[in-house]
């Protein structure tokens, strides 16, 4: 199985999104604090430093690859 591709979603005001979704989860960034991933029970786990802590946490918590 392949890695989530994850989608940036689009911010209004600048080019420099916050948020992205991979199916029903999201990573969100907040400023000061890091990343914060939302899987889609509603289970929420960070704050992870990186981007790539928090994509590497969300392949783990998949269960789905082999």
């Amino acid at each position: 199985m392949s890695s989530a591709r994850w989608i940036a979603m689009d911010d209004e005001h600048t080019d420099n999104p916050h948020c992205w979704s991979w199916g029903d989860w999201a990573i969100t960034q907040i400023d000061g604090e890091g990343y914060w991933l939302c899987v889609s029970s509603g289970v929420e786990y960070g704050p992870f430093a990186t981007w790539d802590a928090v994509t590497q946490h969300a392949e783990s918590v998949r269960g789905d690859k082999s």
